[in-house]
């Protein structure tokens, strides 16, 4: 998984070749339904993870084929998820609330349709080793690692002087894995998920505490994942959108309600992905248990209030920036921005 702003930018330096190996040939993946139903493009936002689990699951168990649709899964495209919706490269794809918001504000045409996580996970990762570090504020003068994402650095000093610091660090762009920076010493934090680099540093010996930015000043993230769909497809094609957008959700909610069968589904339709049973079984069960579930909210909506929050902050502070690259003043449509108007 890949931290917020960093998400889908490119910023990591990996090759087409290498990445298309890494997610197992899933690009032409799709399920055993009739060749004559309609194909749904899906794209991957990195390499296959737990954010991805209900889409492999829906494909898994027919549950697009019982819709009357075939998918065929695309592998993460360094020109990013909302800029291949906006263009007409996929139909569908694994986005955020953030990355939505972003691309809406740069007139870039995409909505999100699913809210994969209610429960914000993303955070700045410390080793609990680091006993120098209790707190954001500790972080004043330490170096910090990241993909070089703008908006993480922000959010990370409006954290720290949110916690009574001054805000200052040392951000390193790394062009490899942030945290393993971290463990060599090399850097205080780095930002990524407590479900899946949080998971896998503990499985390591080298366990982590996050400091999440809704804990210090921001309010939550309404969707750390996401499904976003191109608005012009959604708009000429309402039936087959309800059919994918349905059918998936069905996927999530088994998911949460058959956690380990659901990972093992993720491992087993990713052979040459190699990822580590252990590693997604517990992710999973994170996720299944706390994050993708909220009281009196159903799977895969929309909270509007935590919606209209985030944006209004990330306006606030100048975050979002139209097509010529400058701030805007006024939040987007939320219309424009997500819709439960595809779920079950």
């Amino acid at each position: 998984m890949k931290p917020f702003a960093a998400l889908r930018m490119g910023a990591v330096a990996l090759t087409a070749v290498a990445v298309a190996a890494a997610l197992g040939g899933c690009a032409a993946s799709n399920d055993a339904a009739d060749a004559s139903a309609p194909e749904v493009t899906f794209m991957l936002d990195w390499t296959p993870n737990t954010n991805h689990t209900g889409v492999y699951v829906a494909q898994k168990l027919g549950y697009y084929k019982a819709a009357g649709i075939r998918v065929k899964i695309l592998p993460y495209s360094q020109n990013g998820v909302e800029a291949s919706l906006g263009n007409g490269v996929a139909d569908f794809g694994t986005s955020t609330a953030l990355l939505t918001t972003k691309a809406r504000a740069a007139g870039i045409g995409v909505v999100s349709v699913l809210n994969v996580q209610q429960q914000p996970t993303q955070g700045f990762g410390v080793l609990k080793s680091n006993t120098a570090v209790k707190s954001p504020r500790d972080l004043d003068g330490k170096t910090v690692a990241s993909y070089g994402a703008s908006e993480a650095d922000f959010i990370l000093k409006h954290m720290i002087q949110v916690d009574g610091g001054t805000g200052t660090f040392n951000s390193v762009t790394m062009n490899t894995s942030t945290f393993e920076a971290v463990f060599a010493g090399k850097a205080a934090t780095a930002e990524g998920f407590s479900t899946w680099e949080g998971v896998e540093a503990q499985l390591r010996g080298k366990p982590l505490k996050f400091f999440r930015p809704d804990q210090y000043g921001v309010p939550a993230n309404p969707a750390d994942s996401s499904i976003a769909a191109s608005s012009a497809y959604v708009k000429k094609h309402p039936k087959l959108a309800r059919a994918f957008v349905r059918a998936t959700q069905k996927g999530y909610q088994y998911a949460i309600d058959h956690p380990q069968k659901a990972a093992d589904i993720l491992v087993e339709q990713n052979p040459q992905a190699k990822l580590s049973t252990k590693l997604v079984r517990r992710s999973q069960k994170l996720l299944s248990t706390k994050y993708w579930v909220r009281a009196g909210v159903k799977t895969g909506a929309a909270d509007p209030q935590r919606w209209k929050d985030y944006v209004d902050y990330l306006v606030s502070q100048g975050l979002l920036t139209n097509r010529s690259g400058k701030p805007i003043s006024t939040a987007p449509a939320a219309a424009d921005l997500y819709t439960n108007q595809y779920l079950r």
